[in-house]
C-alpha cells in the first residue's frame, strides 16, 4: 500500500512540473490580428492602424505583410524564444518620422506570450495585449 501511495506522489510531482513554455516551432508560421487596433500617433490622436499580417519563420526571421518586421519602435527583423518571451533583434529606425527621437520604449524590444493555444496567440507589447490567430 505504501508503494501504491509514493507512486501516486511521485506522479503527481511529475506531473506539476510539466512546463508551459513555449517552443520557437510553435509561434512559426503567419499570425492574423483578429481585431483592429488604435495607436497613438505624434499628436496624441488615435489612428487606426491597418492589420498586418505577421509572421515567425523557422529561420528566426520577423516578417510584417511579407516584408522584415522592423520598424521605427516596433520588433526586429529577427527574433528568438525564451522564457515565453519572443525578443527582437536588428531593430531599426526605418519608418521613424524626422526629427522624431527614436530613443524607443526597452519594451518595444520583446513580447511576452501571455496565452498559445491551438492556432491562438496572445501577447502583450508594453501595455498592449494582442490576439492574433494563425493563417490556414
Amino acid at each position: 500500500m505504501k508503494s501504491i501511495i509514493i507512486l501516486f506522489l511521485l506522479f503527481l510531482v511529475i506531473i506539476s512540473c510539466k512546463s508551459n513554455e513555449i517552443s520557437p516551432a510553435d509561434i512559426v508560421g503567419k499570425w492574423k490580428s483578429i481585431s483592429q487596433i488604435l495607436e497613438h500617433d505624434i499628436n496624441g490622436n488615435y489612428v487606426l492602424q491597418p492589420i498586418s499580417i505577421i509572421e515567425f519563420t523557422s529561420d528566426r526571421q520577423f516578417l510584417n505583410n511579407g516584408r522584415l518586421g522592423a520598424g521605427c519602435c516596433y520588433a526586429g527583423n529577427k527574433y528568438t524564444l525564451s522564457e515565453n518571451k519572443i525578443i527582437f533583434i536588428e531593430q531599426s529606425d526605418n519608418g521613424c518620422t524626422k526629427g522624431v527621437a527614436t530613443d524607443c520604449d526597452p519594451c518595444t524590444k520583446f513580447w511576452v506570450v501571455d496565452k498559445m493555444e491551438g492556432d491562438t496567440l496572445i501577447f502583450t507589447m508594453c501595455s498592449t495585449k494582442r490576439k492574433y490567430v494563425k493563417v490556414k
